[in-house]
């Protein structure tokens, strides 16, 4: 597989279960496997947030600590969706420890529109700068919207995701979907995340 420095971006707010997260682990790390990561190949590094988000590990080519990593999320508590975080702290991530000159990628998985943010604007707002900011460096991003409404999935399609959106968005019916979609996204033909 080609060259790519993928980060993943995880929502572990309080309107997360734990079974939902149970099972968004697992779809992240059977992910992380398709993924295949390799020292000349993909890097993949992880972000996870609610009221604010937290780097649970830098850019690896070891697809065994990322897991690990995966699974020590906490337990989601009581905490907001601050979506802007999630953003901001991957995108730092490929800016500080990614490669020169490999392509860049973040995958976004959220069960709903951001409730907090760190900017000056709405929390949308601030999560669409965010957005911005990492498309304009360079990033393209997909997210996979779970058990979420209909304005939801509107956000993160026409706001967050980079174009054409049809191909950078999934909507999940649950979290249980997750793994298939994740799979689906490494041979993506239209977003190409990851090409033989």
């Amino acid at each position: 597989m080609e060259e790519a420095d993928v980060m993943l971006v995880l929502d572990r707010s309080g309107s997360i279960d734990a079974g939902e997260m149970t099972t968004m682990k697992n779809a992240a790390k059977a992910f992380v496997d398709a993924l295949a990561p390799s020292t000349g190949g993909v890097h993949v590094g992880m972000v996870s947030f609610s009221s604010s988000a937290t780097l649970d590990q830098v850019l690896t080519d070891d697809g065994t600590t990322v897991k690990t990593a995966i699974d020590n999320i906490p337990s989601p508590g009581s905490g907001l969706t601050n979506l802007e975080d999630g953003i901001r702290t991957a995108q730092l991530e490929l800016d500080t420890n990614g490669r020169a000159g490999v392509a860049k990628f973040m995958v976004i998985i959220t069960d709903g529109e951001p409730t907090a943010s760190d900017g000056p604007g709405t929390n949308a707002d601030d999560a669409e700068d965010a957005a911005t900011d990492s498309k304009n460096a360079g990033t393209e991003i997909f997210a996979v919207g779970v058990g979420i409404g209909a304005s939801g999935a509107a956000f993160l399609q026409n706001d967050i995701v980079s174009a054409p959106s049809a191909n950078h968005y999934f909507n999940a019916t649950d979290f249980d979907d997750l793994e298939a979609i994740l799979e689906d996204l490494v041979d993506c033909p239209n977003g190409q995340l990851v090409s033989p």
